[in-house]
């Protein structure tokens, strides 16, 4: 192995908490490997197209400190260059009788629930504004990665004082939230990791803030990311897809790769793959043990399946915004009677003038996984018919449907995995602050996790919290082993 490359960090997988670290470790002078695992990432082809497979929504400018913190230091976002544009519409709640343009203005969002024949828009604005002082306590607590990663003791004591001094509050006896809010609460699903059943009251209102103020979505955050990492001085390597990970003591880590690449060694690895995954990676007696535990800690409920249409865009309806949710009912032939939430997002198709696609995306249940494109199929078909009854056109002139998950590709690449773009999960654990698990021991000191399911109920937001706590961490871990 002595004409192995060894490198002080390799980030193993293409998820965006990967990215995130492997962008601030390369920004702060380490000398840093980033494999994608030939995941496809978030984008797919489809007859010439570049399309969605997934949306990343970003929150406000300026209501995520940690996000805006990493993506500033990236170089990635600054208050002149907004990722998502600066431009705010409001969010279209659509159902089969009704359309309502949500706002925190108070008389906006009163005229238009009038309008809808649903009232109640001063009740509704009265809950959040009973809400909002805890509200911004809570936002200023989330800002320190201490708080909400606590690594020692005395961290963990810490951010459970301050978490019971809020929820203490006057504020938390407000009264239970209008039919609107809890609504939108479920909508936070496509947005942030964690099942909206456990979202904390503070953490559920602070979804509700950031819907109403308006999402920012960013198609190409991950291929932003791959290209900052190797401004920095990252190796960024996309292709190439680790076989085995096995220690070489306490020291270093061995990688081998597949199609001939000549082995790399590492002083830090760091696994940024869902957990279930990354244990199919490690070496037998490589700490494989201690992340299966890890994996027993969290249950996942559910994943985003997303599909796209493309029509001409002189053919959207006038006033449709956006971004809308979409309240579907339930199948005609569906025992449970209960409404399904549908996000659909339009923009314009840069490859193709005069065309948008229309992003759908919608919860699909994890029990349903192993029905396989039975499952998908059938949820293609409803998806299909509810974007259908807001935009006439689509009735009889699909020009294009498509979805991520079982298109044919030219070049024959791996399809995205719709179980793993944007799952959704549970927890018996304890939540720091109302939104992150536990920091995991490790599988050893210097084989780490990173990813969505660290802090699940932050979205992106947590992602970038979990890539800055960690990338600090390793920092210290090299260079202790270089003072050695």
């Amino acid at each position: 192995m002595s004409a192995t490359r060894f490198h002080d960090v390799t980030v193993v997988g293409g998820s965006l908490a990967g990215g995130l670290l492997a962008g601030l470790l390369a920004r702060r002078g380490l000398d840093v490997l980033w494999l994608g695992q030939a995941d496809p990432g978030p984008v797919y082809r489809n007859q010439g197209m570049q399309l969605p497979a997934y949306l990343y929504w970003l929150p406000p400018a300026g209501k995520a400190p940690a996000l805006d913190r990493v993506l500033t230091e990236l170089g990635l976002e600054d208050r002149v260059h907004l990722l998502g544009g600066k431009r705010r519409l409001p969010l279209q709640l659509l159902a089969p009788d009704s359309r309502v343009e949500l706002s925190l203005e108070r008389g906006r969002l009163q005229a238009e629930l009038a309008r809808a024949g649903l009232g109640g828009g001063q009740e509704v604005l009265g809950w959040l504004e009973s809400r909002q002082a805890a509200g911004e306590a809570y936002s200023s607590l989330l800002a320190d990665p201490g708080l909400v990663l606590p690594r020692s003791l005395p961290e963990k004591l810490r951010s459970r004082r301050r978490f019971k001094g809020l929820q203490a509050a006057p504020a938390d006896t407000a009264p239970a939230r209008p039919r609107l809010l809890e609504l939108l609460v479920t909508a936070s699903q496509f947005f942030c990791h964690l099942e909206p059943a456990q979202l904390h009251p503070l953490l559920a209102t602070r979804w509700l803030l950031a819907m109403l103020l308006g999402m920012r979505p960013v198609g190409k955050l991950l291929q932003s990311l791959w290209e900052a990492a190797t401004r920095l001085g990252c190796e960024s390597r996309s292709n190439l897809v680790v076989e085995e990970i096995r220690p070489d003591g306490s020291k270093a880590v061995d990688l081998f790769l597949a199609g001939g690449e000549r082995p790399r060694r590492s002083g830090v690895v760091v696994l940024a793959l869902p957990p279930t995954r990354a244990v199919e990676l490690l070496a037998l007696g490589g700490g494989r043990r201690k992340l299966q535990a890890v994996v027993g800690r969290v249950r996942q409920t559910g994943a985003m399946f997303t599909m796209n249409l493309v029509l001409p865009a002189d053919k959207l309806p006038l006033g449709l915004n956006p971004t809308s949710l979409v309240v579907m009912p339930p199948p005609a032939d569906a025992e449970e009677k209960e409404q399904q939430l549908m996000l659909m997002h339009h923009q314009a198709l840069e490859s193709r003038p005069g065309k948008v696609v229309v992003h759908l995306a919608c919860r699909v249940a994890a029990g349903q996984r192993f029905l396989g494109r039975q499952a998908l199929s059938a949820w293609q078909t409803r998806m299909t018919r509810a974007a259908a009854g807001i935009i006439p056109f689509l009735e009889e002139n699909l020009e294009n449907v498509s979805s991520p998950f079982w298109e044919n590709r030219a070049d024959d690449r791996p399809h995205p995995d719709p179980w793993n773009l944007h799952a959704i999960v549970e927890t018996d654990s304890e939540l720091f602050m109302g939104c992150a698990l536990d920091n995991p021991r490790p599988p050893r000191r210097n084989i780490l996790l990173v990813g969505p399911q660290q802090v699940p109920g932050l979205g992106l937001e947590g992602q970038a919290l979990a890539a800055e706590r960690l990338a600090g961490h390793i920092e210290r871990i090299v260079s202790r082993k270089k003072v050695l």
